[in-house]
């Protein structure tokens, strides 16, 4: 049987593993946006 430690773990990685792209891709549209806002110029 699995400790309850290794499933805690394990579910951890796969939420940060499905998360990961979702956050960066949040971030980069704040950045773009911010980066936008005082350039005038669009990140592609």
């Amino acid at each position: 049987m699995y400790k309850k430690g290794e499933i805690m773990e394990a579910s951890n990685v796969l939420v940060t593993i499905l998360f990961a792209p979702a956050t960066a891709t949040i971030l980069w549209f704040i950045l773009s946006l911010i980066h936008f806002r005082l350039t005038g110029v669009p990140l592609v």
